[in-house]
C-alpha cells in the first residue's frame, strides 16, 4: 500500500473515507494519521474526525496560516463535502490549542 503521494487531493480523500491509516505528500507538508489531517505539522491540525457521544463529525480548523496551507484546506473541505457531508461539521475555537477538548465538545453537541 501505497504512503506517498503527489497529489494533494489524494491524501485529502485518503482521510475522509479513511481508507488507510495514513499518508503524506513528498514534501512531508500534507498528511494525516488516523483521523486528524495536518498542514506543516502536527501543530496545525486541519480537521479531525470525531466519534464521541455516539456520534460522528469533523472538528476543522478554518484559521489561514499560509496560502499552501489554504490550499491543503479547500483540498479538505472538498473531501469533507464529497465523503463527510453527513456528519456535522464544528469549527474549531480561536483559543482551540487551550480549550478542553472533551468539554467544548459537549457544549457544541449539545446545540447541535
Amino acid at each position: 500500500m501505497r504512503h506517498v503521494f503527489t497529489d494533494n487531493n489524494t491524501i485529502a480523500e485518503l482521510w475522509a473515507t479513511q481508507a488507510q491509516n495514513h499518508a503524506r505528500n513528498k514534501r512531508h507538508t500534507f498528511y494525516f494519521t488516523g483521523k486528524t489531517i495536518y498542514s506543516y505539522g502536527e501543530h496545525f491540525p486541519i480537521a479531525i474526525i470525531e466519534e464521541r457521544f455516539g456520534r460522528n463529525f469533523v472538528i476543522y480548523n478554518s484559521r489561514s496560516y499560509s496560502r499552501t496551507t489554504n490550499r491543503h484546506q479547500s483540498a479538505v473541505c472538498w473531501e469533507i463535502r464529497l465523503h463527510l457531508a453527513r456528519l456535522p461539521r464544528l469549527e474549531l475555537p480561536l483559543a482551540g490549542y487551550g480549550v478542553d477538548l472533551d468539554n467544548w465538545l459537549a457544549e457544541q453537541m449539545a446545540i447541535l
